[in-house]
């Protein structure tokens, strides 16, 4: 499954995690990699999180 996140893709199966702090979301990628994305709402990147799990389940 591919996630798109603000424009950027994402393979689901490489995301280990997701956080949330000051608006800013970060993804934690099974590669070692950490992206964040700034979100001007931190409620819109809760819910990309929201989302995300709810996919998953």
């Amino acid at each position: 499954m591919v996630i798109t996140i603000k424009g950027k893709k994402y393979n689901a199966q490489h995301i280990v995690s997701m956080d949330v702090n000051d608006g800013m979301l970060y993804v934690h990628l099974s590669t070692g990699e950490l992206e964040k994305i700034d979100f001007d709402d931190e409620q819109e990147a809760n819910q990309v999180i929201d989302t995300f799990e709810r996919a998953l389940a």
